[in-house]
């Protein structure tokens, strides 16, 4: 029959490419041969949703244009979103400037100085001073960290890391009865569509869980 006929015109296929190539063979004691690399079924039909539709990678030219770190991290957290969490930022800001006696302890901020306060968050974390009080940071005896004091002042980087807010805050309690996202709805949508726009995921992509530490947590969790 016709079935029978290709299965017995693949196992030929097989067996000429077995005998043609050796280097790419393990060969057994008994005569047994092993293939050095996996050997895709040609019998067996791929589902649609097995098929590689685009190839592993960078996507677009802008995503391929990128030579440094910077341009590398602009295209997850572009200045579209930076300007977003600004605009949230400044709506706070003014809400509690008339708790300050002088409005310049509550100025306004902007791109400039927001991505000043984010490297020192990031020079933070490569330099593992997690457990290290912020006025040690500033210290001007020669045991501190000169480019935090050169960036900005240690009051000024408190007061960004306190108001730093990444949604309007006064809409905030209607959005979070149908979202428990609603801090950081945007901020999560924009990276992850980010992620999509400019890098396109293998077949060998592996997702793992996290577990938050115990304590005030909205989301349910499986172990």
């Amino acid at each position: 029959d016709v079935e029978g006929q290709e299965g017995n015109t693949v196992e030929s296929a097989v067996e000429d490419e077995f005998e043609g190539n050796t280097n790419d063979l393990y060969i057994a004691k008994d005569g047994t041969k092993w293939r050095m690399t996996p050997q895709a079924n040609l019998r067996v039909r791929r589902r649609p949703c097995d098929l590689l539709r685009y190839l592993p990678g960078t996507r677009g030219n802008q995503a391929k244009n990128a030579v440094n770190p910077t341009e590398a991290l602009n295209l997850f957290f572009s200045d579209e979103m930076l300007e977003e969490f600004v605009a949230c930022t400044n709506i706070y800001i003014a809400s509690i400037r008339p708790n300050f006696a002088r409005p310049r302890d509550a100025a306004d901020t902007n791109l400039l100085e927001l991505k000043a306060c984010l490297g020192l968050l990031f020079l933070g974390g490569v330099m593992k001073v997690s457990h290290t009080k912020l006025e040690d940071l500033w210290k001007t005896d020669g045991t501190g960290i000169e480019l935090f004091r050169l960036t900005m002042g240690i009051n000024r980087f408190k007061f960004l890391l306190k108001c730093l807010r990444f949604d309007n805050f006064n809409t905030r309690s209607e959005r979070k009865l149908q979202d428990k996202l609603a801090a950081v709805r945007f901020l999560v949508d924009s990276f992850n569509q980010n992620c999509k726009k400019h890098y396109s995921l293998s077949e060998s992509v592996t997702i793992d869980e996290m577990l938050d530490a115990f304590g005030r947590c909205g989301f349910r969790q499986y172990i």
